[in-house]
């Protein structure tokens, strides 16, 4: 140890008095400049410790941010999926009218824009068996 020019005295409690006689060292003054020293030494590991693990979770942090954002992606294309299936649906389901309708009027003789009203804004044709 170091030369020791700082003479002071103090008072302390039992409680003190217990956990200074428990710490190692020959004398009272060197157990109270060991529990002083490893305290502060420990101070400095814990207050690096802490500071990596704010490191560690400012990353979790950012990482969480991250997946969040791809979830809400992935719902987004989840939800654009279902309303494009159900157009495509729609769809599927209009040809399959547009085809009875025109069946049913191929078997009438003729076709005419009445029969498919759903085609209103094209040219009015009709079409028979024959061509």
């Amino acid at each position: 140890m170091s030369l020791k020019n700082n003479i002071r005295s103090f008072r302390y409690s039992d409680e003190v008095a217990g956990i200074l006689e428990g710490f190692t060292g020959n004398s009272l003054n060197e157990k109270f400049e060991n529990i002083i020293l490893y305290c502060f030494w420990e101070r400095k590991k814990i207050d690096k410790q802490i500071a990596q693990r704010r490191k560690e979770l400012d990353r979790l942090h950012e990482e969480c941010r991250e997946v969040r954002e791809r979830l809400y992606e992935y719902e987004t294309f989840e939800a654009d999926k279902n309303r494009l299936s159900a157009a495509l649906t729609k769809v599927a389901l209009d040809v399959i009218d547009y085809e009875e309708k025109l069946k049913a009027s191929m078997e009438r003789d003729i076709v005419t824009q009445t029969d498919l009203p759903d085609l209103a804004s094209m040219p009015v044709e009709c079409v028979t068996k024959v061509g």
